[in-house]
């Protein structure tokens, strides 16, 4: 009798446990869903007044300004595909998401990454002639440490 009123007791513990996994799983759930929401509300807002901004004559003219444009355009991008990645991930755990698996070329991902992350006087973070001493290589010269150095076959 003593090992029935143990297996009652376990399954009775698995049984919680199983309720609680429940609620967190739709606690979750409705963290994404709110995240999502609030998120894409204003980021519309963004989006919407950064492709005015970068219409603006201005905007055309002035290359500090335009490269800033640029930069919110990309960055609010980003910012879009997250939240459409958050979306997809709850649609992926409902069993509702559709694959369609492409090649990507990695050397325009890295080429873009570059760009995205140049430096106002057109010098990237990793160009080898600001390369801080603690990164040269044991001859004294800087490494090839940025993406901008990267050799990827397309």
């Amino acid at each position: 009798m003593h090992g029935s009123d143990e297996l009652a007791r376990l399954t009775h513990t698995f049984n919680n446990m199983s309720k609680e996994l429940s609620k967190l799983d739709e606690m979750k759930d409705d963290f994404m869903s709110h995240v999502t929401h609030e998120l894409r509300s204003p980021l519309t807002s963004i989006i919407a007044t950064v492709e005015l901004m970068a219409e603006m004559p201005i905007m055309q003219k002035d290359e500090k300004m335009k490269r800033s444009i640029d930069r919110l355009v990309y960055g609010s991008e980003r910012l879009n595909r997250l939240v459409d990645n958050i979306l997809d991930l709850t649609k992926l755990e409902a069993g509702k998401m559709h694959f369609d698996i492409q090649p990507v070329n990695m050397g325009t991902i890295a080429s873009e990454m570059a760009d995205f992350f140049e430096r106002g006087d057109g010098k990237r973070p990793g160009d080898q002639s600001q390369c801080p001493t603690a990164f040269a290589a044991r001859d004294g010269r800087p490494r090839a440490n940025s993406a901008s150095s990267l050799q990827l076959d397309s």
